[in-house]
């Protein structure tokens, strides 16, 4: 695989001419096309014996797992932030603040842009430090323009992470169009593109979906390395198979 796709995979692992989500799985030693191997120097862990045929594909695990780093602590409890409309002059020295103001918003989610650049022009209009938030503001709005861009030329209505991953879709479309088509991954990055923009298709954080030859071969379901070694051996995942999510 070229080099500026796999700079866009984002640290690939090399080899197996299988991708998984964001990444490329390597064949190796140990790693696949083992036969009773519980045990090898390249792979130290006792593996599990699958068989596909018992293994409920059609099963989805949305809402049943959450992985651990995406859990987010919860937030502690805060007092209503205090206003300031009375300051008479605008304060530009920071040794001239208010005892008892704070510059830091900790009754926001960091991550609200809509609730960030109010309050940023809160801040303004009390007049404590306003270049400190003029110059915050800025930045907030460039981080909600650049949120509402990735939705361009795509369906209305869908999840940001949707959009962010058409868009890593897309690109990996038009590499593979131009660059060629090695293993015969573009009917799997289609069909991805296709159930996106359909909406029957959600990006779940920790699940992956696995896809061969354009077709999907199972609902949203935790990732487990020898169910995927046996899924992918079924359907000949030397090419033209797919592992999305992660």
């Amino acid at each position: 695989m070229a080099t500026n796709l796999a700079t866009l995979l984002k640290e690939p692992l090399r080899g197996q001419n299988t991708l998984v989500g964001l990444f490329w799985v390597q064949r190796g030693a140990g790693i696949s096309g083992r036969k009773n191997a519980s045990c090898l120097p390249s792979d130290p862990l006792q593996r599990k014996k699958i068989d596909v045929n018992k293994l409920d594909l059609r099963k989805s695990y949305v809402g049943l797992v959450q992985p651990v780093n995406q859990v987010k602590p919860p937030r502690k409890q805060k007092e209503k932030r205090r206003t300031w409309n009375h300051i008479a002059t605008t304060i530009t020295d920071p040794k001239m603040i208010p005892e008892g103001w704070d510059h830091q918003e900790h009754d926001l989610d960091p991550d609200d842009l809509d609730a960030q650049i109010a309050r940023c022009h809160e801040r303004i209009a009390e007049r404590i430090l306003p270049d400190v938030f003029q110059h915050r503001l800025e930045g907030f709005l460039e981080l909600k323009a650049a949120e509402n861009k990735i939705s361009d030329g795509w369906p209305k209505g869908l999840d940001k992470d949707v959009y962010q991953r058409l868009n890593s879709l897309k690109a990996i479309e038009e590499h593979l169009s131009k660059e060629g088509d090695n293993y015969k991954e573009l009917p799997n990055v289609r069909a991805l593109i296709t159930a996106y923009k359909s909406g029957q298709l959600k990006w779940n954080g920790g699940l992956v979906t696995y896809w061969s030859k354009g077709l999907k071969l199972s609902e949203p379901r935790p990732f487990d390395w020898d169910e995927f070694e046996a899924i992918n051996k079924k359907h000949d995942g030397h090419d033209a198979f797919w592992v999305e999510g992660v």
